[in-house]
């Protein structure tokens, strides 16, 4: 979790989670403005994001963010607004989903290569415990 300035995308607060995940220290985080953490590819598709982070309360995303350590994880990201130090802010909620976007994209050659039918995918995932 973190939180951001909607006019600089700078990062003024972050809890323990993301400092642990992420490998920064908080000083290094609260360096950082959230573009940052996108990998390069992916920072002209977030600055189209503007518009929606000033006038919708609550923002759905998904995209990639650079650790410090260089590795790039997949994220699904929701965020609301927030006051925070008498400024107009937003909240970041920020969910690795790496290992299932790794699960689906081994499915999908699986079945591409016919090593896996649908239908025993299908059923393993409605029957599954």
């Amino acid at each position: 979790m973190l939180i951001f300035d909607i006019d600089t995308y700078l990062i003024l607060e972050v809890n323990a989670a993301a400092i642990a995940h992420y490998g920064y220290s908080r000083e290094e985080f609260l360096s950082l403005s959230t573009r940052d953490l996108r990998v390069s590819e992916e920072r002209v598709l977030f600055d189209n994001l503007k518009s929606r982070f000033k006038a919708s309360d609550n923002v759905f995303a998904e995209g990639q963010h650079l650790l410090r350590s260089g590795k790039v994880i997949n994220v699904q990201i929701v965020s609301y607004i927030v006051e925070f130090k008498q400024k107009k802010c937003r909240l970041a909620h920020i969910h690795d989903v790496s290992s299932v976007v790794r699960q689906a994209r081994n499915f999908e050659i699986l079945v591409s290569i016919g090593a896996l039918s649908p239908r025993i995918l299908i059923f393993n995932l409605l029957f599954r415990k």
